[in-house]
């Protein structure tokens, strides 16, 4: 940087090795320098956010946002890490607004229900909320995590049997969803029928041994009751079968330090 001091490389670099050695705040400088020398391009954006974000400095992180969808209103990345912000913080009006921003843009990604549809339950419009969920369920063709969003919605609302029937009809579409069987334990639970919850985290596990969705919720309904040897085994049985799912090690490692 001595030679070339309006060098954007350089600049991440440096604030890349500042915030290994613990320089938070001449870390933040050298982003902050490279983001407005690179002019907003995403790359070093978005790299400055995840910084932001890391150190618990979300307000700061939508200002730079702020200012990066001034300059360039059409990015949908820009836009889409900004929503994430704005949920986190519970701004559901902001990240409605920005939902309704991708949605004047053409987004066929389904990124946009999803934000407007945790925006609607984060501002208990319940019912909204569903069939928002619903629709982008539909247009994805399974996914989970509109699953998952209409399932919490009816939930939140209080219609637990309409959230299990609803699991229910996405299982009997297809029987192998890993998630859609935990979720289906997780209802259980809330009726408090622990041997039925149990019983479908095992199918989920049964059914599709390389998830980890399955060793995760039954280890993390064996830790609730405190039976941490068995939690370990999942755990560890888990490891070997879905190998490439470093949260189960987390767990695991979560476990061991008692």
């Amino acid at each position: 940087l001595g030679q070339q001091s309006q060098s954007v490389p350089f600049m991440r670099l440096l604030g890349k090795a500042l915030e290994r050695q613990g320089s938070v705040e001449l870390a933040e400088e050298r982003y902050g320098q490279a983001v407005t020398q690179a002019k907003f391009a995403p790359a070093v954006t978005l790299e400055y956010i995840n910084f932001l974000t890391r150190r618990g400095k979300e307000d700061k992180a939508e200002q730079v946002l702020t200012q990066a969808v001034g300059q360039n209103p059409g990015n949908r990345q820009f836009l889409t890490a900004l929503a994430r912000i704005r949920l986190n913080k519970q701004d559901w009006a902001g990240a409605e607004e920005v939902a309704q921003g991708l949605k004047k843009l053409g987004d066929k990604s389904g990124v946009s229900d999803q934000i407007l549809g945790a925006a609607q339950l984060g501002q208990k419009k319940f019912d909204q909320s569903v069939d928002t969920f619903k629709s982008v369920f539909a247009q994805s063709q399974g996914a989970s995590r509109p699953m998952v969003g209409v399932a919490m919605s009816y939930v939140r609302a209080g219609k637990v049997d309409e959230a299990e029937r609803f699991i229910s009809s996405v299982l009997e579409a297809n029987p192998d969803n890993a998630q859609a069987r935990v979720l289906l334990g997780s209802i259980k639970l809330i009726h408090k029928k622990p041997e039925e919850a149990v019983a479908a985290f095992k199918d989920s596990i049964t059914r599709q041994p390389e998830s980890a969705v399955g060793y995760r919720a039954l280890a993390t309904y064996y830790i609730s009751q405190r039976k941490l040897d068995e939690a370990e085994k999942v755990l560890k049985t888990g490891r070997e079968k879905a190998s490439g799912d470093f949260s189960l090690s987390l767990v695991l490692a979560n476990i061991l330090e008692f």
